[in-house]
């Protein structure tokens, strides 16, 4: 399973949907979690609205992802993901502990 992260320093969750200019990419596989790469862009928020083209941005930026972890997913950015077969989930705390938990959870 691929995960994209939204965090503003790899360490943390930290980062609401619509705010998130970085998402850090995990790979999950055999209740092993490895880092793959950190994707960045313009966030699609516009303060309380989102911009059309900046959230296809954004969905496409992590499109390869089967899940999306973030502090907070509002309503409809959580649509359009799902629209997109992306599971969004609202998490916050350390990276590495929310996606070993994830790992555990996950059948092989």
């Amino acid at each position: 399973m691929r995960v994209a992260v939204a965090s503003s320093d790899g360490r943390v969750i930290d980062r609401h949907f619509g705010r998130a200019d970085t998402f850090y990419i995990y790979d999950i596989a055999d209740h092993d979690v490895k880092f793959a790469e950190k994707r960045s862009g313009k966030p699609p928020c516009g303060g309380g609205f989102h911009y059309v083209d900046d959230m296809d941005a954004a969905i496409e930026r992590i499109s390869d992802c089967e899940m999306v972890i973030a502090v907070r997913i509002g309503g409809g950015a959580a649509e359009e993901l799902r629209k997109h077969q992306i599971i969004p989930v609202n998490r916050q705390g350390d990276i590495l502990d929310v996606l070993d938990e994830l790992a555990e959870s996950t059948e092989p």
